[in-house]
């Protein structure tokens, strides 16, 4: 696999159109982020310009519908995307993504659910024509975890790329899902399995990146006219698969070490926790660089196995969304700092 540099597309249009960096201010107290407009978020008397910046009054409905729907479309139309939550520990990613026990029915439900009835209301006005997999895995100290499968060892899995399907972890347990329920049912029990270890911040922190992927395959039947006949004389049918995929990414929490309180094995996965958002950041920055110079740049997919997983789905014409969430406490200000600079970088935004 080089999917290593990136350019305008032919019809002129650049990746510019397909990435877009915003930032969810989560509810609570003062002291910390303030959205002062829907573009520009402040802490203290710094200013950072986004796509977007929902405020802390934005419901779950409302990031669904202008964030994320527009992306389950495009792979509806055979478009790859990828929405990536980021944040430090408790700012409210997980709930944005719809991870966690709350946020998977009625208005609180998230991104992964709502994106999930989506898929399925389409599938089930295809008449069997529209089919979606699942892999949910996570990278733990730069290791593969298959969720749905633990207690397979790590060795036997493998970031490939295999044809028309693209990027996939080979070796992790494919699912067919029948229904929406059976793909929350999945969401779940691999939630039930992720790594996650007591902080100061948080006692069950997040301690891994998890990937949720929906892997969308599409049936369609072409009309081709025979060669040197009108249009009203009789033509062929010719069966196409369509193929697409949706990641739905819970990044692990980013916060400094000092205030995580993480020694020992904790500061070992701060450590590999850091360096994969480290390089998803310098990824996310090279395709925005791309996208004003209008010329190749190197992107550095293979500096980690997070960015491996996601290539197919960051560069060329997916989409991608990432939803940089903060906390608007005081006590939280220097890692909400952290995560506007974060995303700031990474969107190439001055």
């Amino acid at each position: 696999m080089e999917p290593a540099r990136v350019a305008a597309t032919r019809d002129g249009a650049t990746h510019t159109e397909h990435v877009s960096v915003r930032v969810r201010v989560r509810p609570g107290g003062g002291g910390g982020v303030v959205a002062l407009d829907d573009r520009v978020a402040a802490i203290g008397d710094k200013r950072f310009a986004f796509d977007r910046v929902h405020n802390t009054t934005a419901t779950q409905e409302e990031i669904y519908a202008e964030a994320v729907a527009p992306l389950v479309a495009g792979v509806l139309d055979g478009y790859n995307a990828a929405v990536l939550a980021y944040g430090q520990t408790g700012s409210g990613k997980t709930y944005t993504m719809g991870c966690g026990g709350g946020a998977v029915a009625g208005a609180a439900r998230g991104v992964v659910p709502r994106a999930v009835a989506d898929l399925f209301a389409a599938a089930d006005r295809s008449g069997g024509a529209l089919r979606v997999r699942a892999t949910y895995v996570e990278i733990y100290n730069e290791e593969l975890v298959d969720l749905l499968a633990p207690a397979t060892p790590s060795a036997k899995l493998a970031i490939r790329e295999l044809g028309s399907r693209g990027v996939v972890v080979q070796g992790a347990r494919d699912v067919e899902l029948a229904t929406a329920d059976a793909a929350l049912e999945l969401l779940a029990a691999g939630n039930a399995s992720r790594t996650t270890k007591a902080t100061a911040l948080n006692e069950t922190s997040s301690r891994s990146h998890a990937i949720l992927t929906l892997a969308v395959e599409r049936r369609k039947v072409l009309l081709e006219e025979r060669a040197g006949s009108p249009a009203d004389v009789r033509a062929s049918t010719r069966l196409a698969v369509v193929r697409s995929k949706l990641h739905l990414c819970d990044l692990a929490g980013s916060e400094r070490a000092k205030r995580s309180g993480a020694e020992g094995a904790r500061l070992r996965e701060g450590i590999a926790i850091n360096c994969g958002l480290l390089t998803l950041g310098k990824v996310i920055s090279a395709l925005s660089d791309a996208d004003r110079s209008r010329r190749p740049v190197h992107v550095p997919y293979r500096e980690s196995k997070l960015t491996r997983l996601l290539a197919d789905s960051l560069g060329g014409t997916a989409r991608t969304v990432m939803l940089a969430c903060v906390s608007p406490d005081g006590d939280d200000a220097p890692e909400s700092a952290n995560t506007l600079g974060y995303a700031a970088r990474a969107r190439n935004i001055k």
